[in-house]
């Protein structure tokens, strides 16, 4: 199931928290890694064939494996892609890729307060890893990190479901996170999904003011 939740999967051992990067370090070292597809997810591949990020500079968050990093160099944009997990990194730089990509260790938060640096933040089960008492600083990241006029461009799961990872959102608290500072574009109940996440992912595109 390509939405397993990783928390679940964490019990096959001691417990760790999903806060730390230890806990992510450790679902790849052990494989349990539900929400990789091995591929772009479809809605974002459709979104990106359609709209070719040629050119940008581009931010994939959480990008685990790499699948939407490699996508985007695909297309012609000059991608950086981290994660918090060195193993999930180390997995990523370790498969084919059509162009050079830049794969770092590193947590999104820290973002905040650096200079804006990108036309692109590509959004793909990252949000839905974050504690939601950290969402805003998942924002003010994005807000940092965002040239003027440059987007971020993702999924959001709204399952429903209580507890996580992955934690639900609805579309109602997306538009009010993103209210300050940037333009809401497109928020709409993704149609292409996979079968395991089909009527749960919100596909955003989000504008930096």
């Amino acid at each position: 199931d390509a939405s397993a939740d990783a928390s679940a999967d964490a019990n096959t051992d001691a417990p760790l928290d999903p806060n730390e990067p230890e806990f992510w370090d450790s679902m790849y070292r052990r494989g349990f890694t539900g929400w990789e597809l091995g591929r772009p997810a479809p809605p974002l591949a459709s979104y990106f064939a359609a709209h070719p990020p040629q050119g940008k500079r581009a931010l994939v968050v959480g990008c685990g494996r790499g699948n939407e990093a490699r996508m985007l160099a695909d297309h012609g944009a000059d991608v950086i892609a981290i994660d918090i997990a060195a193993t999930a990194i180390a997995q990523a730089a370790s498969l084919p890729s059509p162009r050079p990509i830049d794969f770092r260790v590193a947590n999104v938060f820290d973002l905040r307060g650096q200079p804006p640096a990108y036309d692109l933040i590509v959004e793909h089960t990252c949000f839905c890893a974050i504690d939601p008492a950290r969402r805003g600083d998942f924002v003010d990241a994005v807000r940092d990190a965002l040239v003027p006029g440059g987007a971020l461009v993702g999924l959001f799961f709204a399952h429903g479901r209580d507890g996580g990872p992955p934690f639900s959102v609805t579309a109602d608290e997306v538009r009010a996170r993103f209210a300050d500072g940037f333009t809401v574009d497109r928020l709409e109940r993704a149609t292409d999904s996979v079968i395991s996440r089909r009527g749960e992912e919100l596909f955003a595109r989000i504008v930096r003011d």
